[in-house]
């Protein structure tokens, strides 16, 4: 993500220019805070949902619970670095210390925590894929494990992916501005520069988009092969509450990964674009409806989850249910509406 509103104060005003700034106006002054105000709110209270102790005060979360812990995280990190660049809009005149940042940290910050996000939900979906594919070699223990690896894996694999954009702009000092703004550097301009730029987007969305379709295509093969089966995977009856939460879990999935697809494949693509014209900032008109769009898709895509968890996690509902009745309980509130508990034997599916 990266809006092109923060070059026009350094180009000549132009007729294009005039009407791009009109269009972010429009999107970036009054759509994108209201998605980023949303993104903000419910990935902190999916945070602290997702952190809250099971009862009897322990906190052991689930192979799955971890995945979509760690997915919140990441989009906590990437609302941080939002609301810091939107906060500084002014990008000319700057302190040389706020102009490093925005030249070296601010993007890579942004691209890291999203290339992360991507990779958590393919190491989601290939749990998913060893519980339903192949159930008797799948434990809990083991799943935690690889949960773990697999995480780490996407922040190590991230890192490394976006480190040369850190030095793909720099800081320069304007008499005129008096002060410091960021431009294209001189690497920007070179053939493997742009090669490099071109397969990051590759590894950071269209890499994990293909393993997910391919992944979930299975997936749901195995689903639809289960539903004709009396045997659940492991061996065990196929009871409807269980064969339910199965199902429960396996529709999140589903639903993640489109939500996936559908705000992260334009974002590449806009920027494969803006890689081949092989320019820091010019203006098209077209183009910037374009991006603007994909823009906003991505940010809204930050705060669908929570629809998605409160939708389709009944042990989300019951966590949330607790936290806000602890918070009914501070204002002297102490009718809430009672769920229904979940059962041992849907506490041990949802693992």
């Amino acid at each position: 993500m990266h809006a092109l509103c923060f070059c026009l104060s350094t180009l000549n005003v132009t007729e294009d220019s005039a009407l791009v700034a009109d269009l972010c106006l429009i999107a970036y002054s009054r759509v994108f805070p209201v998605l980023l105000s949303l993104a903000v709110v419910t990935n902190v209270l999916n945070a602290v949902v997702l952190l809250s102790p099971h009862p009897g005060g322990r906190f052991q979360p689930t192979p799955i619970r971890k995945y979509l812990l760690w997915i919140t995280l990441s989009h906590c990190v990437i609302c941080a670095t939002v609301l810091l660049g939107i906060w500084v809009r002014d990008r000319v005149g700057l302190s040389y210390s706020w102009a490093f940042y925005f030249a070296h940290f601010e993007q890579p910050l942004y691209d890291v925590f999203n290339c992360s996000y991507a990779w958590i939900i393919v190491g989601l979906s290939r749990d998913r894929h060893q519980a339903v594919c192949r159930p008797h070699q799948y434990t809990v223990a083991a799943s935690h494990a690889r949960a773990a690896w697999r995480i780490a894996l996407a922040y190590a694999f991230s890192a490394l992916v976006y480190a040369p954009h850190c030095f793909a702009q720099e800081p320069v000092f304007s008499a005129e501005h008096a002060g410091w703004h960021v431009t294209g550097a001189d690497l920007f301009s070179s053939r493997a520069w742009a090669a490099w730029a071109v397969l990051s987007q590759v590894l950071h969305r269209l890499v994990p988009a293909a393993i997910l379709v391919g992944l979930n295509t299975k997936i749901l093969v195995a689903v639809s092969r289960l539903g004709n089966s009396s045997v659940r995977p492991g061996g065990r009856p196929g009871g409807s509450p269980s064969r339910r939460r199965e199902r429960q879990i396996t529709h999140l999935l589903l639903a993640l990964t489109l939500s996936f697809l559908v705000t992260n494949v334009p974002a590449a693509a806009i920027k494969l674009a803006y890689i081949a014209m092989g320019q820091h900032c010019q203006i098209h008109a077209g183009m910037e409806i374009a991006r603007s769009i994909a823009n906003c898709l991505e940010m809204a895509g930050y705060s669908a989850d929570f629809l998605l968890y409160f939708l389709m996690n009944p042990e989300y509902r019951r966590d949330l249910h607790g936290l806000l009745s602890k918070l009914w309980g501070f204002f002297g509130v102490t009718k809430t509406c009672p769920l229904p508990e979940i059962t041992e034997e849907q506490a041990t599916v949802s693992q």
